[in-house]
């Protein structure tokens, strides 16, 4: 389960630096990346 968790976080992070070059808006607290993109 928890391995799991770690490779769907993994994933999450890789889709939002696509999204947003850096990481910079996730890390203020924007929404996660597949609500905007």
């Amino acid at each position: 389960m928890r391995v799991i968790f770690l490779n769907l976080y993994r994933f999450m992070v890789s889709v939002r630096r696509k999204c947003y070059g850096n990481g910079l808006l996730f890390s203020q607290g924007m929404p996660p990346c597949p609500f905007i993109c």
